[in-house]
């Protein structure tokens, strides 16, 4: 029984040789945010340019963080700190967390879940965001040591002080290209 168990990890072991590997990513992502606040109700558009990296732990689980991301947007009606309205924010932010791939030859699906980071400035007045989020794509060309991607996600943020209370929720897309040293 044993030699059989042996094999069929060996066979299953080339059928998904690929996986989680060291790498960078380079790539640009929209996502449409709803604010909510007591009797406050708006939605923006939100485009970045995004830089991160995979630590691999297993070719199933590794650690990703997005490292870097300039972001911009126009919130024309936020206020922050009595009275700051923010007319087309540019901001900065990070993400970092689990990546669980399925590993194929050509293309490999993921999951990832992760805590975000976000600071928005504009006119004197700043305000970081932290949130939750949650991403599911697919890696083509996983045989590549660059594999372009695509992943869909959803992110939950709450921000509060003593001037106001605000809930984000965004879902978009984001696309690029993985590079990675090792097949």
């Amino acid at each position: 029984m044993q030699k059989y168990s042996m094999a069929l990890v060996l066979i299953a072991g080339l059928a998904f040789s690929y996986g989680v590997r060291p790498a960078f990513d380079i790539g640009a992502s929209w996502s449409h945010l709803s604010l909510s606040s007591y009797g406050y109700d708006d939605s923006e558009d939100v485009f970045a340019l995004n830089i991160g990296t995979t630590v691999p732990y297993s070719p199933y689980v590794g650690l990703h963080a997005e490292v870097f991301a300039f972001r911009f947007n126009e919130i024309t009606e936020l206020s922050i700190g009595g009275g700051t309205d923010f007319m087309g924010i540019y901001g900065f932010g990070g993400k970092v967390g689990l990546i669980e791939m399925i590993p194929g030859r050509s293309n490999s699906p993921y999951f990832k879940q992760h805590l975000t980071l976000d600071r928005y400035s504009a006119e004197g007045s700043s305000i970081t965001i932290f949130g939750i989020g949650v991403s599911a794509g697919i890696e083509f060309m996983s045989h590549s040591q660059m594999s372009p991607f695509i992943e869909g996600n959803f992110a939950y943020s709450t921000v509060g002080d003593e001037y106001y209370d605000l809930d984000i929720t965004s879902f978009g897309f984001q696309g690029g290209v993985r590079l990675s040293w090792k097949k």
